[in-house]
């Protein structure tokens, strides 16, 4: 009988992929466009890692660190391109990654406390260390991307800069509603369901995914 936990990791999986070779192949190399490629690739190779996890029913601890440890850097490389696009101070770029780098090296530490609690179709239900501190650091470099951007759309002026900085907008919104889920499900007391939160919000992503793919074609 066909195991369909993890298909739909990857059936988007592979739509993702199809694109972010076009978008490799078709779009200009300029810094942004780097960075959109990065944040694509991390994407993609989240939803094949949750694909083979599921499907194959791996238990092997680090295989599960190595989809934390890319889908971890999509935060903070989202924020460097928001800065990016409105041409904001470069001074902050390294300070942007710190959070990101020491999770994924203290994870390396405690490989055995990751476990795949739950696989379904569409998602899956993680146990890792530290999750409420993580998912706090986790999710404040997109909220910053999105006081940035809404900031920006009173004083942007350019029409073309103005219209990326929305679609922009609306990809950090769509990936954000799991994130205002995750703090209901905690002022409700139900916080074992957040764990399943990292694996929905890249589902949601697919639009923050295609709001990028967009973006690349935009970037001179």
């Amino acid at each position: 009988m066909f195991n369909w936990n993890g298909i739909g990791s990857l059936f988007i999986g592979s739509i993702e992929l199809f694109i972010l070779i076009n978008v490799i192949l078709r779009t200009k190399k300029n810094y942004k466009n780097k960075l959109i490629i990065l944040l694509l690739l991390f994407l993609t190779a989240y939803q094949f890692f949750e694909f083979i996890i599921c499907q194959f029913s791996i238990t092997n601890h680090f295989v599960i660190y190595l989809a934390f440890a890319v889908i971890t850097f999509l935060p903070p490389v989202n924020l460097l391109l928001v800065i990016e696009m409105q041409k904001l101070s470069k001074n902050v770029y390294k300070l942007v990654l710190i959070p990101a780098v020491f999770f994924v090296t203290y994870y390396i530490f405690k490989l055995n406390e990751f476990f795949v609690v739950d696989c379904r179709p569409l998602y899956n239900q993680y146990k890792y260390p530290a999750s409420d501190i993580y998912g706090f650091f986790y999710y404040l470099p997109i909220v910053i991307s999105i006081i940035i951007l809404l900031l920006n759309l009173r004083v942007e002026k350019f029409h073309k800069q103005l219209k990326n900085n929305k679609i922009l907008l609306f990809g950090n919104l769509v990936i954000s509603l799991p994130v205002i889920v995750s703090f209901l499900l905690l002022f409700f007391g139900k916080p074992e369901l957040t764990h399943i939160m990292v694996s929905v919000m890249c589902k949601f992503a697919f639009f923050y995914f295609l709001s990028l793919t967009y973006l690349s074609f935009q970037n001179d």
